[in-house]
């Protein structure tokens, strides 16, 4: 099963590199508008301050939703984490071992919640895909897979068969914004800044 996941993780590395080249391969227009503001100050709020809590008005009127994500990515950390150290057989234990367990648990149980939520809410019907509830589902296996070997070491092959589905299917979905995430975060500060509307 080890060969899977590894085939697998050269997929979703393979498919990412793709997604990176375009990406810096495109040529976007070029802003004309005279610069009004610092640039390089808005790059810096938006990746600390710009993504506080309070910054954003989705989070300010919805701190829940934004706290379970805060969550659910803890628990992502952690079972990337845990399948470095599954991978190359590293011994853990103690205090290590612990807090595996309880992000881990904590993301698989923020996971769960999300996709109650994504299948019971009109609203998130709406809005969702098959994409996100697909991605979500896997992501939230993936974390289940890590939960569950921390706590039972023999389910190791369970753990690899859930993340390599997951890989296989990276490259294809909404699991690839990790990617554009701090495209999308420079783009942001870079042109707000220098159009003055971040200031000091």
């Amino acid at each position: 099963m080890k060969t899977f996941l590894l085939v697998a993780f050269f997929v979703a590395v393979a498919g990412i590199v793709v997604k990176m080249a375009g990406l810096l391969k495109a040529n976007p227009p070029r802003d004309l508008a005279p610069p009004r503001g610092d640039s390089s100050y808005g790059v810096l709020y938006a990746y600390t301050l710009g993504m506080a809590p309070w910054a954003k008005e989705s989070t300010r009127k919805h701190v829940m939703p934004y706290l379970r994500g805060v969550v659910f990515h803890l628990g992502i950390f952690a079972s990337f984490i845990i399948l470095v150290l599954a991978v190359f057989n590293i011994e853990f234990s103690g205090l290590v071992r612990d807090t595996l367990v309880v992000l881990s648990g904590a993301g698989l149980l923020a996971g769960i919640i999300g996709i109650i939520e994504r299948l019971t809410k009109s609203e998130m019907q709406k809005l969702n895909t098959p994409d996100d509830y697909l991605s979500v589902l896997l992501v939230t296996l993936f974390i289940a897979g890590a939960f569950w070997y921390v706590l039972n070491f023999q389910v190791q092959n369970w753990f690899y068969f859930v993340t390599g589905l997951m890989f296989l299917y990276l490259p294809f979905s909404k699991i690839t914004h990790f990617i554009y995430f701090f495209f999308s975060r420079y783009f942001f500060g870079f042109e707000f800044g220098k159009r003055g509307v971040i200031k000091h």
